[in-house]
C-alpha cells in the first residue's frame, strides 16, 4: 500500500505553501500591511490625527492639510487616492472606500518592532475543500462592518452556497475576474475577519 499522497494533492499544497509565503513576504515586509499603523476617516471638518503635524480634512475628492510640512517645505498637501508622501518621517497614503476618505500613516519597521514573524493559519488540509454553488446576482443592500470600523452598505456580486460539517452556509462575495473576495467573521472569531479569494471562472461551481 502506497503511503504518498495522490500527486494532485502534493501539487496543490505545494502552490498552497508558495502562496502563504509570497502573502507573508507582501504583508510582513516592507512597506506591507503590517506597516499601517492607523487609519483616519476624515469629514470637511479640518481634524489633528496622532503623530503628524496639522490638520487633516477630505474635501472635492481629495485629502487636504493645513500645516503639515513635508520635506520640500510644502505647508499643504493635498493627496488624491492611492497617492503617497512623506510627513514628518511618516509615511502617509489617501485612502478611499464607498466615497469617503482617509488617511492612512504607516510606520516602517512596525511589524519587526511588534514581533511579528508570520501569520497564524490553519494547516493545509485537502479534507477541508468544500465545493460551492456560485449564483451571479446581485445581493440586497446588506449592511457591513470593516476590520478599520467603517460602515457602509455593500451590494455583493455572487452567493456562494455551500454545507460545512453538516450546515447549510451562504457567504456573499465580490465577483474580481479570475475569483471572488470575501471577507467574513464567524464563531470562533467573532471579533477578527477572515479573508477569502478563490479562484473561479465563469462557472456556477467553486
Amino acid at each position: 500500500m502506497s503511503t504518498h499522497a495522490p500527486q494532485d494533492e502534493v501539487t496543490t499544497e505545494a502552490a498552497h505553501l508558495a502562496w502563504e509565503h509570497a502573502r507573508d513576504q507582501t504583508t510582513l515586509g516592507p512597506g506591507g500591511l503590517a506597516e499601517l499603523a492607523s487609519t483616519t476617516w476624515l469629514s470637511t471638518e479640518p481634524r489633528p490625527i496622532a503623530d503628524l503635524p496639522g490638520r487633516w480634512s477630505a474635501r472635492d475628492g481629495v485629502v487636504r492639510s493645513e500645516g503639515a510640512a513635508r520635506s520640500e517645505g510644502a505647508h499643504r498637501i493635498v493627496l488624491a487616492p492611492g497617492d503617497t508622501d512623506v510627513v514628518a518621517g511618516v509615511r502617509v497614503a489617501a485612502f478611499a472606500r464607498d466615497g469617503e476618505l482617509a488617511l492612512r500613516a504607516y510606520e516602517t519597521g512596525r511589524a519587526a518592532r511588534l514581533g511579528m514573524i508570520g501569520i497564524d493559519r490553519h494547516p493545509f488540509d485537502p479534507a477541508m475543500r468544500v465545493a460551492a454553488r456560485v449564483t451571479r446576482v446581485a445581493s440586497e443592500p446588506t449592511p457591513t462592518e470593516a476590520v478599520d470600523g467603517h460602515r457602509s452598505t455593500t451590494v455583493y456580486d455572487v452567493a456562494l452556497a455551500l454545507t460545512v460539517r453538516g450546515a447549510d452556509v451562504t457567504l456573499l462575495a465580490h465577483d474580481e475576474g479570475e475569483s471572488l473576495f470575501a471577507a467574513f467573521s464567524d464563531a470562533a472569531h467573532p471579533d477578527a475577519f477572515r479573508m477569502l479569494r478563490i479562484p473561479c471562472a465563469p462557472a456556477r461551481t467553486a
